[in-house]
């Protein structure tokens, strides 16, 4: 350059260098303040980060709301996005958030579970009883008709006769409905074998 440029002098050369190295020392010095800054930015945002998790695991612990828990999971996983941590610190706080989600899910299958149990028992109970009912118009039915056999007129033939066909199509409303209750209790059985 200066073979080139016969007019720049050394004393110019010089100079240039000499700003040159001061602009590079003001770099040097900028860039140390910009990653302390970065530094303790990203401190303050793991300490954020980590007292959400905890009051959100607080939460769910006292009283667990399974949307919100989600909706505030997400939010948090967004920061942690946007939080410009090192690995290690991003790692931890994304295991926590994964942790949070699997405490959350297991939760939430074990309410679904013992509500499924509470049920399961309520029809067993409902079937139980149904059984009773058919069971009672089943004897009802048969003692009617030993009681045509010993009827000795005609239209008391014709009552009992009446009388087996309105509890007849009692019956058959029961069994109906004592089918159904069985087939969503089967249902519900199959689901806690497969889950369980």
């Amino acid at each position: 350059f200066k073979h080139e440029h016969s007019m720049v002098t050394q004393k110019n050369l010089d100079r240039y260098k000499s700003n040159l190295d001061i602009l590079f020392e003001a770099l040097k010095a900028l860039r140390k303040d910009h990653n302390k800054e970065l530094k303790g930015k990203a401190v303050e945002a793991k300490k954020d980060l980590l007292l959400k998790l905890e009051i959100l695991n607080e939460k769910l612990d006292d009283k667990p709301n399974y949307k919100f828990t989600v909706e505030r999971l997400k939010d948090i996983r967004k920061d942690l996005n946007t939080s410009g941590l090192r690995s290690k610190d991003y790692s931890d706080i994304d295991g926590g958030i994964n942790a949070l989600f699997k405490k959350m899910s297991e939760a939430r299958d074990q309410l679904v579970d013992s509500k499924i149990d509470k049920r399961v028992g309520d029809l067993e109970g409902i079937v139980e009883k149904m059984q009773k009912s058919v069971d009672w118009e089943k004897r009802t039915i048969a003692k009617e008709e030993r009681n045509k056999d010993y009827a000795s007129m005609a239209f008391q033939v014709k009552l009992l006769d009446a009388k087996i066909d309105m509890i007849k199509n009692r019956l058959v409303e029961k069994e109906e409905k004592l089918a159904d209750v069985k087939k969503t209790l089967a249902s519900l059985l199959k689901k806690t074998r497969v889950g369980g």
